[in-house]
């Protein structure tokens, strides 16, 4: 059980490192975000 939770966090994160720029476009969008929803 636990070596199948280790294998998804691996595949998890070998999806990371090739979507870091991804990942970065949409932490901006999310900043972009709340700063909207904090100023209405």
């Amino acid at each position: 059980m636990i070596s199948l939770i280790l294998f998804f966090v691996e595949k998890i994160f070998a999806k990371v490192a090739k979507g870091s720029l991804f990942s970065k476009l949409n932490n901006n969008f999310v900043q972009k975000f709340k700063k909207s929803q904090i100023d209405e």
